[in-house]
């Protein structure tokens, strides 16, 4: 028997059929595959926007799906995605995309806010984590597993006159126990220990203390004795004493002491100029010196070097040359500029003396120009 539901589907069936044949976008097609394959997913623009409400971290989807959705993170909502290995990242921020460090970007960072002074550590997770600023005077020690902020162990209260367990730098094998007082020291015994004491009136050495009421006076504190020492006058000095491992240094006058003799030299130099094109000449100018001196070496020097033969020049004391052995004068080789010296034979030269210059001889093709002659000397006083 025939229903009514039966006798409308026989109804409408033609014009349902028919409407589907004018319609190829509903022809056969997967939905689940790719826009290509037609049907009402081929358009993917999307010209609005899509809301998320904010859940709970989902679980992991299965190996074959990611899961997106909006969740809370510091106070903010984001957007993330969970993939089938239970991994969550953070969409548009990952790689490349701007996230805060200390994000669930990173999934090995623990999600904190940053304040001024904090520091990233590693914790037992093992993830990177905030390690908040310790206090002031503060410094970051490492414990067993950890890092801490601790007061400096160095500076905590102690007794350095007790035994080791007090704190510090001492131990009990090499200071004795015993409080200290005000300006004690500490004073090794001689067997390789220490203690607290005051200082000592005097040492075994002799010291100086302060100068005492009258000027020129010292006094010197030896193990046994005082010694009064008084300024003798100019041209003394304080000395060692002359004998007794004991005995007080004293004033002693300076002639006293067996002194080398000390000399000091000072550099000395004559000079001759030519300027312009060289010729022979006899007793070129006269130069006196302003006290004992001793001639070491004669240097000349020209602009342009002579060619042809070589440039002499000689010098004389007193109308006589210092240069008994000839070959010692100072000679510029043709196409040369410069020469020293031998050293003469006449060096010693007084107030009362004077010296003059001769050139012997010029070059015989160039002469050679603008010389200059240097009679170098010392002053011995």
């Amino acid at each position: 028997m025939t229903t009514s539901l039966e006798k409308v589907l026989d109804q409408i069936k033609p014009t349902v059929f028919e409407w589907i044949q004018r319609s190829p976008s509903l022809l056969s097609h997967n939905h689940t595959t790719v826009a290509a394959d037609g049907g009402i997913l081929t358009d993917d623009e999307h010209d609005g926007f899509s809301e998320y409400t904010e859940i709970a971290a989902p679980s992991a989807p299965s190996s074959d799906k990611v899961r997106v959705y909006a969740r809370d993170d510091s106070g903010t909502s984001k957007l993330y995605y969970k993939r089938s290995d239970n991994t969550e990242t953070e969409l548009g921020g990952g790689a490349g995309g701007p996230h805060e460090l200390l994000s669930l970007v990173h999934t090995d960072t623990l999600a904190d806010t940053v304040l001024r002074g904090d520091l990233i550590v590693g914790n037992s997770t093992p993830a990177w984590a905030r390690l908040a600023k310790g206090d002031q005077c503060k410094v970051l020690m490492m414990g067993a597993d950890d890092p801490a902020w601790e007061p400096l162990p160095v500076l905590a209260d102690h007794d350095h006159s007790g035994d080791a367990g007090d704190g510090g730098q001492f131990d009990a094998a090499n200071l004795e126990s015993g409080a200290a007082t005000d300006e004690d020291v500490l004073l090794a015994d001689g067997a390789g220990a220490a203690d607290w004491g005051a200082i000592p009136d005097r040492h075994p050495a002799w010291s100086i203390e302060p100068f005492g009421a009258l000027a020129g006076i010292m006094s010197l504190h030896g193990a046994t004795q005082v010694a009064d020492l008084f300024d003798e006058g100019a041209n003394t000095f304080l000395g060692g004493p002359v004998s007794g491992a004991n005995s007080p240094p004293t004033f002693r006058a300076l002639d006293a002491l067996d002194l080398p003799a000390h000399t000091h030299t000072r550099p000395r130099t004559i000079m001759f100029s030519w300027t312009g094109t060289l010729a022979t000449a006899v007793g070129l100018l006269r130069a006196f010196p302003d006290g004992n001196w001793v001639i070491g070496k004669v240097w000349i020097a020209v602009n342009t070097a002579p060619t042809g033969a070589a440039i002499i020049v000689d010098i004389h004391m007193n109308g006589v040359t210092i240069f008994t052995d000839q070959g010692k004068r100072p000679s510029i080789a043709a196409g040369d500029n410069s020469d020293e010296s031998d050293t003469p034979d006449v060096t010693a030269i007084t107030k009362a003396d004077y010296v003059t210059m001769d050139i012997d001889q010029v070059g015989s093709t160039i002469a050679g120009q603008d010389l200059t002659v240097h009679v170098r000397a010392t002053e011995t006083a």
